[in-house]
């Protein structure tokens, strides 16, 4: 549908975006704040089946925004020192997730 939509609107730059939900978010619902830290991987690699497949039907026509609320609520209520310390961290580790999907 987004191929014959881009075509009719003679767009054919236009890239599809997809809001992905990242895995602590869900895990984090799912689980409450002990079991997400614990059990956090299955939400992991779910997310990224989930990303690849995506990949797979839209190819390079698709861009991926993770979702991260529950993180940065996590990081803009630390005091200002511990923000800074978790904020590297939580980069590092949503850019292996990125990296890891292949997409």
């Amino acid at each position: 549908m987004f191929q014959r939509l881009r075509a009719a609107h003679e767009l054919p730059d236009l890239t599809f975006q997809v809001g992905i939900p990242g895995d602590f978010d869900i895990a984090l619902f799912v689980l409450g704040p002990v079991g997400a830290f614990l059990h956090r991987r299955p939400f992991t690699e779910a997310t990224l089946r989930e990303i690849r497949a995506i990949h797979e039907q839209a190819g390079d026509d698709v861009a991926f925004q993770i979702e991260v609320p529950a993180e940065l609520v996590f990081i803009a209520r630390q005091p200002p020192c511990a923000s800074m310390c978790a904020q590297p961290r939580t980069s590092r580790k949503n850019a292996r997730a990125a990296s890891a999907s292949s997409a």
